[in-house]
């Protein structure tokens, strides 16, 4: 009997032994699991951002580059409309061909009359340029009053073998009818050559397209992308409302699972997709994972093993004491090889442990870091206010998780920036905070990036100044400081006297090193960091002078007019012993005097003077009249609410 209670009472044991072993092993898994769906999210998560950030910044670049084709096809269109060449057609050709020069990447202009006839262009014409009446763009400008300018779709040029993104214009006389239409094209390999270097795998795909579905260009590049149309009718529902938008679909050519990213344009109607297969999302994911989880079952086959072998032998103890510490060990070594750097921060902000990763990202080895005030140690002191706040947040319980971009100092002194990822962990039972996991990672080049392309498209290529799109911004937000903080602003407008001379004498490759010298001049300028100069259009430049009055600002424009005229460039078109000169107008303004009126005014004003200017003979300064402009107003006191036009 004593024997058969022992069997039961051990039979009982073992029983109660092995469903706490199972239940154990279940948690354990359940964990990992519920870990595991975190880690993919998370991964999900950052590959949608970087497929949205690329599109936000690819459709800028495009619509950039769409920009300056359209300016320029406005200044053609606009000279023709309003009939400036009906008495010498012969100079159209001319004119074309300086507005080529000056804008090498777009392949070349054409002019045709109301009849689809070609009566002018840059380069030599093909055969099939010269009626295009029955072109489709033709047709639809000569029927349509709408917008004037139409992205046309991918063209063919013979010339140079390459596929074009036609860009055409409506022109029109100044009653509105129709007179023609100007045609102009950017190569298509500009587009897809920068979206080879930044897609994020290699079967990834990136497709500029019309909002009608038009391929403009793709990577990779298809065999030929003349009249293919790009499915777009699921990519319009998503960005509706806000002109982007991100889809995850089964795509109906391969069956399989794609992530988009779409991104209207503000400005033309355009659309930038960035897609990347859900495939190449999880091995990322499954990449990472894969360590872990085998790490996770081979735990759990170790407490099994262990857990039954304590049961029978209590000899064993001491193994399952060293199993779970190699258990930990190789914990602690997939923490340590991570590139990303792994902190535990505590409930008062201090570091109480920091991961190998620190040295290569901080320049600070990890156990300098303990003890000390992460926000002090992690991040510029420019962003310390932010973070600290975030910080306090997590602490309070308004948030669990967060992810933040700030920058960070290098033990050796450059900044860089991190992605941080922030993760509350409390007490089990009390469930008080008891501090944060922290998971950065060095993003300081990715961020480099997104900056050179912003550069890129606010600097004028010719010159390296900023241009006219980037002026056109600073002086909107300029104009609201002065007149939130009660200053004056000033505008120097210059304009290269002569410059049509002097390109027809010495031809555009000496017109535009003149123009880079000119500009030189300019940005050797000693200048204040709210100072601007930008490269208006052409041979126009403008400098913007927040906090200046007219004094000042009529110094600063003698001074540049003397240093270009110093330049001593010969202008042998005018006559033998000819320099080159400019004529500066100088207009300035109190907007905080004002109830009415806009930036754009101040423009005008200084237009207005350069004119007068040129009329008293070039090579000199001239101020707004003296209707628009008072120095004693601009210099003493806000007396008058009078603005240049």
């Amino acid at each position: 009997m004593l024997m058969k209670r022992l069997g039961t009472k051990s039979t009982r044991l073992q029983r109660q032994s092995v469903g706490f072993l199972v239940l154990v092993c279940g948690l354990i898994g359940s964990l990992e699991i519920w870990r595991e769906y975190g880690s993919f999210s998370s991964t999900y998560s950052n590959a949608r951002s970087d497929l949205e950030g690329l599109a936000r910044v690819l459709i800028e670049q495009a619509e950039g580059s769409l920009e300056s084709a359209d300016s320029a096809l406005h200044v053609i269109g606009g000279l023709v409309g309003d009939g400036s060449f009906d008495d010498r057609p012969a100079d159209i050709d001319s004119m074309l061909s300086r507005q080529a020069t000056q804008l090498p990447q777009l392949r070349g202009f054409f002019l045709y009359d109301e009849r689809g006839r070609l009566v002018a262009s840059s380069d030599r014409p093909n055969e099939d340029e010269v009626d295009n009446s029955g072109r489709s763009y033709f047709q639809h400008h000569r029927s349509s009053i709408g917008l004037p300018t139409s992205i046309d779709g991918l063209t063919h040029a013979k010339a140079g073998n390459l596929d074009v993104v036609q860009i055409s214009y409506r022109i029109s006389d100044r009653a509105g009818r129709f007179r023609g239409v100007v045609v102009s094209g950017i190569e298509a390999d500009r587009f897809s050559s920068v979206y080879a270097n930044l897609a994020p795998h290699n079967g990834s795909a990136i497709t500029l397209a019309t909002t009608e579905g038009v391929l403009l260009s793709r990577y990779p590049r298809p065999a030929s992308g003349i009249g293919v149309r790009f499915p777009i009718g699921r990519a319009k529902l998503a960005a509706a409302a806000t002109g982007f938008g991100f889809l995850d679909i089964v795509s109906p050519l391969d069956g399989d699972r794609k992530l988009i990213a779409v991104r209207f344009g503000r400005l033309f109607p355009i659309g930038v997709f960035v897609s990347d297969s859900y495939a190449e999302v999880v091995d990322d994911w499954w990449r990472e994972a894969l360590p872990r989880i085998a790490i996770v079952l081979g735990l759990l086959s170790l407490v099994s093993v262990v857990g039954l072998a304590l049961f029978r032998q209590a000899r064993q103890q001491q193994v399952l004491a060293l199993a779970l510490t190699a258990s930990n060990e190789r914990y602690r070594l997939v923490t340590e090889s991570s590139a990303d750097l792994i902190l535990q921060i505590s409930a008062d902000g201090r570091i109480a442990y920091a991961s190998a990763a620190a040295a290569a990202i901080l320049g600070v080895q990890p156990g300098d870091l303990i003890g000390h005030d992460a926000t002090t140690e992690l991040v510029h002191p420019a962003d310390r206010v932010e973070v600290s706040e975030q910080f306090r947040r997590h602490v309070i319980g308004e948030v669990e998780t967060t992810k933040l971009l700030h920058r960070f100092v290098h033990r050796d002194g450059h900044e860089g920036w991190i992605e941080a990822t922030l993760e509350s962990f409390r007490a089990t039972d009390t469930g008080a905070f008891q501090g944060i996991v922290a998971v950065s990672r060095d993003v300081t080049e990715r961020q480099a990036a997104e900056r050179h392309l912003a550069e890129l498209a606010a600097t004028d290529g010719l010159t390296m100044l900023p241009n006219r799109r980037f002026f056109d911004a600073t002086l909107a937000k300029e104009w609201l400081r002065a007149k939130r903080n009660a200053n004056p602003i000033s505008l120097l407008f210059l304009d290269v006297d002569h410059f049509k001379v002097f390109n027809d004498h010495y031809g555009h490759l000496e017109g535009d090193d003149c123009l880079r010298r000119v500009a030189n001049v300019l940005k050797s300028r000693p200048a204040r960091s709210t100072d601007l100069s930008a490269r208006y259009g052409g041979e126009e430049f403008v400098v913007l002078l927040p906090e200046t009055g007219s004094t000042r600002a009529q110094s600063i424009a003698e001074s540049l007019r003397r240093s270009i005229f110093d330049l001593a460039i010969p202008q042998e078109g005018v006559h033998a012993k000819a320099t080159l000169s400019v004529s500066i107008g100088v207009a300035t303004a109190l907007p905080f005097t004002m109830d009415s009126g806009e930036a754009v005014n101040l423009v005008a004003a200084a237009d207005a003077a350069l004119f007068r200017a040129k009329h008293a003979g070039r090579n000199r300064v001239a101020l707004a009249e003296p209707e628009f402009y008072s120095m004693d107003v601009f210099e003493d006191a806000p007396r008058s609410s009078k603005v240049m036009k």
